[in-house]
């Protein structure tokens, strides 16, 4: 799994991503021991070289590294989710809050620049790529692992959520970064709160941000 190739021919792609997920299918609880290695330290290449491949940009890829992770999250052999709770923590629920942050800015210059039937074609593009990473998301916390959840409820209320998406509808919502906004216009905004609100049913991460819509400012250590 760890090996080197050439991931940008799509071919050798293609199947090293086929290989991976039909690998992952076959994951259980007994299983599992020959894919995590816990000797001489913990190791799980299937998952962590799945993941890399998160925000690749043909569908397909991004589909079959959601089914991956998904599976191997459904897995309740106690090391192996430790190992995969500190992966998590430490990078891959950071990279999809940030991933997703990105995705809500990229729909809002889109509509900025929507005048015609071609802006308008991008608008839905965008769209239907955050809201894809949405319905991951929540599947991710339809599995209802409270450790899991609680550090992705986390990621997203701090990286996304607060900082960028809830932060276009309060009073002080002109944070700039090198003069780029880097929050969303209002209408956006209450496009994207009322998808949020419509796909995730998790109380840790809708409380939270139910709380933070009474806001009437971004607190400044979330603000950019």
């Amino acid at each position: 799994m760890s090996t080197n190739m050439d991931f940008d021919d799509e071919e050798v792609l293609a199947y090293y991503i086929t290989l991976m997920k039909s690998l992952a299918m076959r994951l259980d609880n007994e299983s599992i021991k020959f894919f995590f290695i816990q000797h001489p330290e913990p190791s799980f290449p299937l998952y962590i070289e799945a993941t890399k491949f998160f925000s690749h940009r043909d569908h397909m890829v991004r589909a079959t590294v959601r089914t991956i992770t998904l599976q191997v999250y459904k897995i309740e052999d106690q090391p192996m989710r430790r190992f995969v709770l500190r992966h998590a923590a430490e990078s891959y629920f950071s990279q999809l809050a940030y991933h997703l942050q990105d995705l809500w800015l990229r729909l809002d210059a889109a509509a900025a620049k929507a005048t015609g039937e071609d802006n308008l074609s991008q608008v839905q593009r965008e769209n239907e790529l955050q809201q894809d990473l949405q319905i991951y998301l929540s599947d991710v916390f339809e599995l209802g692992i409270e450790e899991l959840n609680e550090v992705l409820a986390d990621r997203l209320l701090n990286a996304a959520i607060l900082p960028v998406l809830l932060a276009g509808l309060t009073t002080s919502s002109s944070h700039r970064v090198g003069g780029a906004a880097r929050t969303l216009a209002p209408h956006v905004s209450l496009f994207l709160v009322r998808q949020v609100l419509d796909t995730f049913h998790c109380p840790v991460l809708l409380e939270p941000m139910a709380q933070a819509l009474l806001w009437s400012s971004v607190p400044a250590a979330l603000a950019y």
